[in-house]
């Protein structure tokens, strides 16, 4: 009876220290003020899952605007490695938006229900006018197959038919949606809010959460500590509008992700959980061995 109980005391030990192993770990982006250029243009892209010459100029953010959210025992090096590219553009009263992240076929991962595509491929985005703060975005997903989700927090709502999609193809999947401004508030507007989120691991598949992430505030996580933070739209990066010809600071090249310094951060996790994992084994030992006479 004895070892029974220790038995399972030591079980129930070793479920706590890897409860606290296997947390979700964030690295914020580096910019306190985010703020990126879109530019106006006279021809609509063609939403067709490929991103041709001409369409969009890249959008012009610094890499030190993407953050990543990974869980400890996600493969880190993948993610770490994995450049996304965006692009952007706004003709007539429309908001266009592709993404482009490089993936394994064994990530491409899609046969969760729509609601839960979170935890799988896909990318959220959010789009927000200026001086939002809280749940106050037009907030939505899609992936590949044909599927698509959207949560109305303001704004009037609009029908997304033809207006996303994704495709995978040679190793690369590429987003691209458009949006009616108005349906989030910003017709008429200069500018507005924007953040999205691609998802490069598979929760069902045994790789926990990996996100990398343009801005904060679209994930709940705001710091790295602080994982009930919520969803936040005055943490997402500012959009300007700019016209054609006119005059920009920003660097085209800016707008593929550079991975963070977080070898020291990720080489902590490790050694913590392996640590528990020992230590644990110890207590269990302890508890169960025989009493000499």
């Amino acid at each position: 009876m004895k070892k029974a109980a220790a038995a399972v005391m030591a079980a129930v030990m070793i479920i706590f220290f890897n409860i606290g192993a296997h947390a979700l770990i964030q690295y914020p982006p580096k910019d306190p003020v985010i703020t990126a250029e879109v530019m106006r243009s006279d021809s609509a892209p063609m939403i067709d899952g490929t991103v041709s010459d001409g369409e969009y100029a890249k959008l012009s953010v610094p890499t030190t605007s993407f953050s990543y959210v990974v869980a400890s025992e996600s493969d880190w090096s993948r993610v770490r490695d994995t450049v996304i590219s965006a692009y952007a553009a706004v003709c007539g009263d429309d908001f266009y938006l592709a993404v482009e992240v490089p993936m394994a076929e064994e990530y491409v991962k899609t046969d969760c229900r729509d609601r839960l595509m979170w935890a799988q491929t896909c990318l959220l985005v959010a789009v927000a006018p200026k001086g939002s703060a809280g749940r106050s975005a037009l907030e939505f997903g899609i992936r590949p197959g044909d599927s698509y989700v959207f949560h109305l927090y303001d704004g009037i709502g609009f029908d997304p038919e033809g207006r996303y999609e994704a495709v995978y193809s040679d190793g690369v999947l590429t987003y691209e949606l458009s949006v009616p401004m108005q349906a989030f508030g910003a017709e008429g507007d200069d500018g507005f809010l924007l953040c999205f989120s691609a998802s490069v691991g598979d929760f069902y598949d045994g790789e926990k959460t990996a996100y990398i992430q343009y801005g904060k505030g679209i994930s709940g996580f705001s710091t790295p500590d602080d994982a009930d933070a919520g969803k936040d739209a005055s943490l997402f990066p500012k959009v300007i509008i700019k016209d054609p010809g006119s005059s920009s600071v920003a660097d085209e090249t800016t707008a593929q992700t550079v991975a963070p310094d977080t070898s020291v951060d990720v080489t902590a996790a490790v050694v913590l959980s392996v640590l528990l994992m020992s230590l644990s084994m110890i207590v269990f030992r302890l508890l169960t061995r025989k009493k000499v006479i």
